[in-house]
């Protein structure tokens, strides 16, 4: 009910709320109410879904994000994770199923990808029950790698992650690191595995980055260009 002030008055009349700011009455349409229908519920709870999985996956992989405070970043990895979990409409992926929309997933928005910066073709495989393996060919570091001038040694870190995709909580995580002189020496086949817990219905996300040591001035320092500072999700599998 609209009440009575000197030179106006305050309250709602139909969809008109008039209300007062010192001596000055203003009038302003109320708020329309909009009814959430089941798709639009359906859809907000796939994208808190999809929230709690990236947060998990940052987690996780946080030893090979460049700066995992990012928040273009994360909300590009939830975006990525939503797509995932969209394209599925609605069902269960079968396990075995690798996301396309998060598996080359980029934490560094600007510069090339793990995998284009290494051309070595490693494999990333989940053979059996809390078990990942990481296969890497033989390879010559200085042809297999794009690396800044000056380059002696390439670093590279590993973090595997399992996260629950129902609730969206981590699981279990598993790091190593290489470290590759830069030369024309073949460093042999190798097979990484690293053990982690990978329950039935559970996201397994391989994080990798590179960086580099540069010989300068006489002295060895990390390279801090960013465009030779690659990082991202180079597998992820759903079992």
């Amino acid at each position: 009910m609209a009440t009575q002030a000197p030179m106006g008055f305050t309250g709602r009349i139909g969809n008109l709320i008039h209300y007062r700011i010192g001596n000055k009455f203003y009038v302003r349409s109320a708020p329309r109410k909009f009814r959430q229908t089941k798709a639009t519920r359906l859809r907000a709870a796939e994208f808190g879904r999809a929230s709690r999985i990236g947060k998990a996956i940052r987690e996780q992989l946080r030893p090979v994000i460049p700066n995992s405070g990012d928040r273009k970043m994360q909300t590009r990895l939830v975006a990525a994770v939503f797509q995932w979990l969209q394209s599925a409409r609605g069902q269960s992926p079968e396990p075995g199923h690798h996301p396309v929309f998060i598996t080359g997933f980029k934490f560094m928005d600007k510069g090339r990808s793990v995998r284009e910066r290494w051309k070595a073709q490693f494999n990333v495989s989940h053979p059996s029950s809390g078990l990942v393996q990481i296969r890497i060919p033989s390879f010559e570091p200085e042809e297999s790698f794009e690396a800044p001038a000056h380059t002696v040694s390439v670093i590279c870190k590993i973090s595997v992650g399992a996260c629950d995709t129902e609730i969206g909580y981590a699981i279990g995580i598993a790091s190593t690191e290489l470290v590759f002189e830069y030369n024309s020496t073949t460093i042999p086949a190798q097979t990484i595995s690293l053990k982690l817990p990978t329950p039935k219905g559970s996201l397994i996300a391989t994080g990798m980055s590179l960086s580099y040591k540069i010989s300068k001035d006489r002295y060895t320092q990390d390279n801090t260009n960013k465009a030779f500072m690659p990082a991202g999700i180079v597998s992820a599998i759903y079992v």
